[in-house]
């Protein structure tokens, strides 16, 4: 399985007006607090095995091999699949109908029903999906967890740039955790 965002997650769940207040942060440091909110986001992302925080555009592809029955989608929450394409062994790319595959929400699995015989078998699959929280249903769990690693990675940031996060965010963040088999 191979993943590509298509674009990077926002910030827009967080209030950076808060942030600069709550650990008295110099208006002249909104550029650094802005990447290190980016850098929060992707920890968060690796910590929690693929939930991701804000809305994040991605194209996964699925090798023929790993299509089973169904396939778990890699990142979570899914709110919208754009698109689901499948690659011949000339390497065209064909859009596959809707009536095609089903896709479950809750499980964020995708089932496929029917696709071509004449399939290559690597990357055979491509789903074009969004995933993520909008601003208005962002668990304010993890607003919290993406405010407070901002905060600890600004403060801790003369340090060699940590990848620990601290036990007090890991609390916040654990419920979101995607466990896998």
């Amino acid at each position: 399985m191979f993943i590509k965002q298509l674009n990077q997650q926002t910030i827009s769940p967080l209030s950076n007006t808060f942030l600069f207040e709550l650990a008295n942060i110099p208006l002249e440091d909104q550029s650094l607090l802005k990447k290190l909110s980016l850098r929060a986001l992707n920890m968060i992302y690796t910590y929690t095995n693929g939930r991701v925080v804000t809305e994040t555009n991605f194209e996964i592809y699925i090798d023929l091999a790993d299509v089973a029955l169904a396939q778990r989608l890699p990142v979570r929450p899914i709110f919208d699949i754009a698109s689901v394409s499948v690659f011949n062994i000339d390497n065209e790319e064909t859009t596959l109908l809707d009536t095609s595959y089903h896709f479950v929400q809750g499980d964020s699995a995708i089932f496929f029903k029917t696709f071509p015989s004449d399939v290559r078998s690597e990357r055979t699959f491509k789903i074009t999906m969004s995933a993520g929280y909008d601003a208005q249903n962002t668990p304010l769990d993890l607003i919290a967890a993406v405010e407070q690693l901002t905060i600890f990675l600004y403060e801790n940031r003369g340090d060699s740039m940590t990848t620990e996060i601290p036990l007090s965010i890991r609390m916040l963040l654990d419920p979101y955790v995607i466990h896998r088999l």
